[in-house]
């Protein structure tokens, strides 16, 4: 899902770019603006809208 809502964002230059990080943390925080404490919140979000598609 993660890489999903990336390439819906900024397409294959954006799965290319998720190649170079060394975390999860690191992924939400520079991909989705989303710090450690908000991810579970993000993820449920994201899960939920991607359900009602």
């Amino acid at each position: 899902m993660i890489c999903k809502l990336v390439y819906e964002k900024d397409g294959l230059t954006g799965l290319k770019r998720l190649m170079n990080y060394t975390s999860y943390k690191e992924i939400f925080d520079k991909e989705f603006n989303v710090r450690n404490e908000g991810i579970n919140n993000f993820l449920r979000m994201a899960v939920s809208e991607q359900s009602n598609r």
